[in-house]
């Protein structure tokens, strides 16, 4: 059963989260949103809070091949970053979905997406977006590709206090596939 009072919670806590990290407009931040989008959810505009065959492909992923790799909706990320303790597994994604469902109905896909940003982990001392731009010296007013995927790519890989040449080796190629996708005309 969907939980209304914990979906009114979500919601407010989304509400408080754009009341204090208001949208900038400006271009930077909608090719941050782009890159994001590409790189995590590239169906995003094309579901309403899940991606049913997003949603499909992780369950068959799961029963088939023991994988346990999960592409969840922007949506479903920003429920499940606001929303602690986890239950048990299957019943709290069950719930995460219904959740997702139920904000992507009262918040507009352009805040839900700018809140996740707002909150999302970076990595160490990089906690939102600001942040993230902030400790690696980048003006989000002034973003090229470049900068808009190695964000994007940190969400995938956060990072670690002290950065290797193992995590710089994989943060550029995951940046190089974004700024790929991000050349590519949009449909």
């Amino acid at each position: 059963m969907l939980r209304w009072r914990e979906l009114a919670l979500i919601v407010d806590a989304v509400e408080r989260i754009l009341e204090l990290h208001p949208r900038p407009p400006n271009e930077g931040i909608e090719l941050i949103a782009r890159a994001v989008v590409l790189a995590e959810d590239p169906r995003y505009r094309r579901h309403a809070g899940i991606d049913a065959r997003e949603g499909l492909r992780n369950a068959w992923r799961r029963v088939r091949r023991r994988d346990t790799r999960v592409r969840p909706s922007i949506e479903q990320r920003l429920v499940r970053m606001l929303r602690w303790p986890r239950e048990g597994v299957l019943s709290s994604e069950a719930s995460e979905v219904l959740l997702a469902l139920g904000l992507a109905r009262r918040i507009s896909k352009p805040d839900c997406l700018w809140a996740y940003l707002s909150i999302a982990d970076f990595g160490w001392n990089a906690a939102g977006i600001q942040r993230a731009a902030a400790r690696l010296d980048i003006d989000l007013e002034q973003l090229g590709f470049g900068d808009a995927a190695m964000l994007a790519a940190m969400l995938r890989f956060p990072m670690p206090r002290a950065p290797d040449a193992r995590y710089g080796y994989r943060l550029k190629a995951r940046t190089l596939q974004i700024v790929a996708m991000l050349e590519k005309p949009p449909r």
